[in-house]
């Protein structure tokens, strides 16, 4: 949604305050100003990024244009302007209710994609998983009800306008199979509600028994499993609690998968130091391994270090 504009005289008069749904990310002197509401997205440099952070700060806009920083004082009121329209700021006396029926009424939301955390509990101890390691010890995990996920289907059908036929349902934890007794009774639910609805599960396959596969396989859930490699490759970094490798396990619920006839089994590989190097060969070798309908692939936040070479795009 974007506001109508201010004149110059209504910037040098008003006082302006940041969005709370306003959020920022830098990136080699580039900075993204995104709001969360609105979905409003900007790329900027840092003179405007600047000004946006003095208005965060509390600074008057009458202050921040005759700042002697500022030589080019009309880029600064075009950057007000600009943050403005696209709601990053906004006047200080705005309260911001989404509750508002007139901000709800021009709001248009149309979504395709629903990711259900079924819970935050996991099994394995991935080396390079974020959640986990940031978790502190004293953590008490957490589940969700089975009214809670009736609850998130019917909002969500709600809330996908168009496109219905189109529309993906994804399980996802932690680990979605610990919390199984929700995992099931919801995939019931969702097909009892929600006919044309695709529903895929991504799991590391660990704790999938072949009374689970024929579940999966009579609900038409499309399974992607967690897998970066061969064995050598994805216990260096896949591990369980006990630092044990999981690859052995993850055969075993591909196995019970293949054998109750699952159609639609992915992989889902995150790549990182510890397959990126010969990436070509290990995807072959999964290949010719696993008997795979499709692979995505997952980059590590932190990829810095990595350098993508030609010879190992597929």
């Amino acid at each position: 949604m974007e506001k109508q504009s201010h004149s110059i005289q209504d910037i040098l008069l008003e006082n302006f305050k940041a969005s709370i749904y306003s959020h920022f990310y830098e990136k080699d002197g580039y900075y993204a100003l995104y709001h969360s509401l609105y979905m409003n997205l900007l790329y900027v440099k840092k003179d405007a990024f600047d000004v946006f952070c003095k208005i965060k700060s509390g600074v008057r806009t009458r202050e921040i244009i005759n700042s002697h920083k500022y030589i080019n004082k009309e880029a600064v009121i075009d950057t007000i302007k600009l943050l403005y329209e696209n709601n990053l700021i906004v006047n200080s006396s705005d309260k911001e209710s989404i509750l508002n029926k007139e901000n709800l009424s021009n709001i248009s939301i149309d979504i395709q994609i629903m990711y259900l955390i079924l819970t935050d509990k996991c099994n394995l101890n991935c080396k390079y998983c974020f959640i986990e390691n940031a978790i502190d010890n004293n953590h008490l995990h957490e589940s969700m009800s089975i009214d809670n996920l009736k609850k998130s289907v019917d909002l969500f059908d709600k809330l996908s306008l168009d496109n219905k036929e189109n529309r993906t349902i994804i399980l996802y934890g932690g680990e979605p199979l610990l919390n199984k007794d929700t995992l099931k009774k919801g995939i019931c639910y969702i097909r009892e509600s929600l006919k044309d609805v695709k529903i895929n599960l991504i799991t590391n396959a660990t704790e999938i028994s072949r009374e689970d596969a024929a579940f999966f396989r009579d609900y038409s859930i499309d399974v992607s499993i967690s897998i970066d490699g061969l064995e050598s490759i994805n216990d260096s970094a896949r591990v369980f609690l006990n630092n044990k490798g999981c690859f052995k396990n993850i055969i075993k619920g591909y196995n019970n998968l293949k054998l109750e006839k699952v159609p639609n089994i992915g992989a889902s590989i995150t790549l990182g130091s510890h397959n990126i190097v010969n990436l070509k060969k290990n995807i072959e070798q999964l290949i010719k391994y696993f008997d795979f309908n499709s692979i995505g692939f997952n980059f590590l936040v932190d990829f810095t270090s990595v350098h993508l070479k030609k010879e190992i795009v597929l």
